[in-house]
Order: C-alpha cells, then sequence, then structure tokens
C-alpha cells in the first residue's frame, strides 16, 4: 500500500515530490556531467522507488531501509535492475560502506526530519561520500531540523511549519 497512499494524487505529496524531483534531477545531471556516478546510496528506500531511478544513471545503486517488508518490495520491484541492491539497516547506526566510496547519498520524502540524531548521519554520509559527491536531504519542515539538529551550516531552500491559527501550511 506504501507506493499508493504516497502517490501523487494526492495534492500536498504532489507538489513536495515535484520540489524534491526538480533538486534530484539537477544534482543527478550535475554528477554525471562529473562523471560521478559510481554509487548512489538511498537512505530509507522504503519499496525503492527513487533508487530504481537511479539505477538507470549509476553504476551500483543500494537502498537501505528499516524495515524488512519495505526491503522485500523493493527487492520484488528490482528484479530487472542488476546493478540494484537492497539491505535492511538503520542509518542512525551509520552506513555500512567503505569511505569516500558514493558519488550520491539521498533521503527523500521528508525521511531526513525523522533522524533523531541528524549530525551522526551528517558525519556518516560525509564519510561515505567521494571527493565530488553530493547528497541530498529532505526535511519536512524547519522544526525537524531546528529540534534534531540545532544548526545546519547552509541556509535552509525551503522550510514549512503548520500554522494553527490560520489553518494553512507556512512555507
Amino acid at each position: 500500500l506504501y507506493d499508493k497512499d504516497y502517490g501523487v494524487d494526492y495534492f500536498a505529496t504532489k507538489l513536495y515530490t515535484s520540489f524534491e524531483d526538480e533538486e534530484f534531477t539537477r544534482e543527478i545531471q550535475a554528477l554525471r556531467h562529473l562523471g560521478n556516478t559510481s554509487l548512489a546510496i538511498d537512505l530509507g528506500c522504503a519499496t525503492g522507488t527513487k533508487t530504481l531511478q537511479l539505477a538507470e544513471g549509476f553504476k551500483r545503486v543500494i537502498g537501505y531501509d528499516i524495515s524488512p517488508d519495505m526491503i522485500e518490495q523493493a527487492k520484488l520491484k528490482s528484479k530487472k535492475y542488476p546493478n540494484a541492491e537492497f539491505k535492511i539497516g538503520d542509518f542512525e547506526k551509520g552506513i555500512p560502506e567503505a569511505d569516500e566510496s558514493a558519488s550520491f547519498v539521498f533521503m527523500n520524502l521528508g525521511t531526513a526530519g525523522d533522524a533523531m540524531d541528524i549530525k551522526r548521519v551528517l558525519t556518516s554520509i560525509k564519510r561515505v561520500l567521494n571527493r565530488n559527491g553530493k547528497f541530498l536531504l529532505s526535511f519536512y519542515n524547519a522544526h525537524a531540523i531546528y529540534n534534531n539538529c540545532w544548526f545546519l551550516p547552509w541556509p535552509l531552500a525551503l522550510a514549512a511549519k503548520i500554522n494553527a491559527e490560520s489553518h494553512c501550511l507556512d512555507v
């Protein structure tokens, strides 16, 4: 049900995924331009939809998720992608890949906002990224970043929070 429930038929999901897809595409194009397409890592991959998109442009892709059921669904979808792997793993305990081995690390659909120790996750990402590697983390809202990190070394591109007084989403 995950793929159906997080499909693009919902207004907010459609807008959110559209924004993410633009950023995702821009970063991938930059990596391709550099010829840096060795390994892409999807942290919190769920059923592997984004991971499999990456499989077409990277030599190797790995999707990690804490849920064995999500990983099983991803494996079912990945049969025609020999360069795609899916593993059960908790990204907050580290990324079990070699130092400087990844070209791209990402988390989509607000997954980074679920991290209890985002500093530790960022340290792990920094360790696995190669010299020209890139990462893209998705946070649902500014409070997720503030509550879990208390600082980031870059300005926010997009931040949102629910405004209970006006019954709307402030972006």
